[in-house]
């Protein structure tokens, strides 16, 4: 069964006029997204590695919170040892 063309339909029909000049516009900000995305990942990377690592290092994982139902609530902190008071 054969469908009419729609008269100002270009589906499916080859292409007679092709604006080179926007080609190569379009194909050259689609390079320069590919770059900045590129970078940006790079960047990401770099910083989620040195986050990684100075949490592994740096970080305190030592403090306790105590609490006992009250409104006092203690904090033991892992680098000088004290048992501070924490306020809510």
């Amino acid at each position: 069964m054969h469908t009419p063309e729609l008269p100002f339909s270009s589906w499916g029909k080859p292409t007679h006029h092709l604006d080179v000049r926007a080609v190569r516009r379009y194909n050259a900000i689609l390079r320069l997204i590919s770059h900045v995305g590129e970078g940006a990942y790079f960047v990401m990377a770099t910083g989620a590695i040195c986050m990684f690592f100075g949490f592994l290092f740096f970080g305190n994982f030592e403090n306790a919170i105590f609490s006992d139902g009250t409104s006092l609530t203690c904090m033991l902190d892992g680098i000088t040892g004290e048992v501070v008071n924490v306020d809510d």
